[in-house]
């Protein structure tokens, strides 16, 4: 069955438009998003919930999906086409920090684990490219983290996270 032109163009825009895919060619792009999975929730419909097992990113074709804290009213944002969340879960074994809510009908693509191994061996370029953009979104994450830190404490303490986390290493690397 033939996708209607709406549809491709809604999935045209995602390949153009996702920022986690800005540092691919439109070839790759097309590669790696053939390895996604689309899939329609309705609205109210959750993705994943706080606590979850997190097993893969997802990319918003259409729609609106909206990342909360249960337990947390005043902690949360609205996503919308092109955008992506849960980034991180691909190279982490954290559960889920927060839940994710359809506020409409919505169509995702889901990347997961085992994708991100299949595309490591069938277009490592990719993966790198992919790698890359996860990295500069945790590095932009870090520097805000660090700055709000630094607003709320001194920067003694702001810094002792940073102390902290080498020492984590080297315990880890030691062990």
């Amino acid at each position: 069955m033939k996708k209607p032109i709406s549809d491709l163009r809604d999935h045209i825009k995602l390949l153009v438009h996702c920022s986690l895919l800005n540092n691919m060619n439109p070839l790759q792009r097309n590669a790696f998003v053939k390895l996604c999975h689309r899939r329609e929730f309705r609205k109210d419909e959750f993705v994943f919930h706080k606590g979850d097992p997190a097993s893969g990113l997802y990319f918003i074709e259409k729609g609106e999906v909206h990342l909360f804290l249960p337990d947390n009213e005043g902690s949360s944002v609205t996503l919308k086409p092109y955008q992506s969340f849960a980034e991180f879960s691909l190279t982490s074994e954290m559960r889920r920090l927060y839940s994710v809510q359809c506020t409409e009908d919505s169509i995702l693509y889901g990347f997961y684990k085992s994708d991100f191994e299949v595309l490591k061996k069938r277009h490592p370029d990719i993966a790198i490219c992919l790698y890359e953009s996860i990295v500069a979104l945790g590095t932009q994450l870090l520097e805000l983290y660090s700055e709000r830190l630094k607003e709320q404490t001194s920067l003694v303490d702001s810094m002792q996270c940073y102390f902290d986390l080498y020492q984590l290493q080297n315990e880890i690397t030691q062990s």
